[in-house]
């Protein structure tokens, strides 16, 4: 087996930040780990679905999609160890392999965190094909505070009762882009030369069009109005009918978690903890 602490995971120089919320996707740094373009989880070379995930003694596997929930698992700041075991587990584990994550919890020493998580497209290349760039400013800030549980004149929780709270928020306002087929001005106004496959037949007549062009007067309103307002126009030059509309369309997600845990020591051998997320 193998363990990462809080500040190996933190600290690591990896962009696990820039694709979830969950510290989960440190666990690549660990020895004998191995995902796939999935994000499936292997340890020491089996197959995803043996494979047990938990977190504070609670499972976390999602036994559909043979992974873990990422979403269950709380901020990297409040991430305590992440333990990997693969070969030769003990009778307690209940498949080959075993990611186990615990929580960190207060102390009688007040500590606090803040930290912010930044990418931007300053530094991007252009899609191909694009003349813009895609939109991209992805911001994951937050920050920590633990110590012990102290009401002045009322109770003194030092070597006895801790808290630990965190805060993250993620900000990725980014943009999709879109290359489609649009009917052109020309089309619009019945002009049907360019568009592939035989000229258009005149339903009362039997005959093509002359010159592939329907007459303004036998338009549909109804098309007519469904093409100008739900239809953009082609943003390519040219006149062609195949791929000449692109835009980056704009997306917008936008996450806040906070984690909560309360530790109370009973006596030299006893604790007693809870945790919100």
């Amino acid at each position: 087996s193998s363990t990462m602490n809080n500040a190996q995971v933190t600290q690591l120089p990896s962009n696990y930040r820039g694709a979830t919320t969950s510290p989960l996707g440190a666990i690549v740094a660990a020895p004998g780990v191995q995902q796939d373009d999935s994000g499936a989880i292997s340890l020491a070379g089996g197959l995803p679905s043996m494979t047990d995930f938990s977190v504070d003694g609670v499972s976390t596997t999602n036994v559909r999609l043979n992974g873990p929930n990422a979403n269950m698992y709380p901020s990297s700041e409040m991430l305590g160890e992440f333990r990997v075991s693969a070969i030769n587990n003990n009778a307690e584990f209940a498949s080959a392999g075993d990611v186990t994550v615990t929580s960190k919890s207060g102390a009688n020493a007040v500590h606090g965190s803040l930290f912010e998580y930044l990418q931007n497209s300053f530094l991007d290349a252009k899609n191909y094909g694009f003349t813009s760039k895609q939109a991209k400013a992805w911001n994951t800030f937050g920050g920590s505070f633990s110590g012990p549980v102290v009401i002045p004149r009322l109770y003194n929780g030092h070597d006895k009762t801790f808290f630990f709270v965190d805060y993250e928020g993620n900000r990725h306002p980014g943009s999709l882009p879109v290359t489609a087929s649009i009917p052109t001005q020309a089309m619009r106004q019945g002009n049907l030369n360019g568009v592939p496959g035989p000229a258009a037949i005149d339903p009362s007549t039997g005959l093509p069009f002359p010159g592939n062009q329907i007459p303004v007067g036998e338009l549909s309103s109804v098309s007519q109005t469904l093409l100008n307002v739900y239809y953009p126009l082609p943003t390519t030059t040219g006149g062609s009918v195949l791929n000449n509309y692109q835009a980056l369309v704009p997306l917008h997600n936008t996450t806040n978690g906070y984690d909560i845990r309360i530790d109370q020591y009973i006596g030299s051998r006893n604790q007693l903890f809870g945790r919100w997320s």
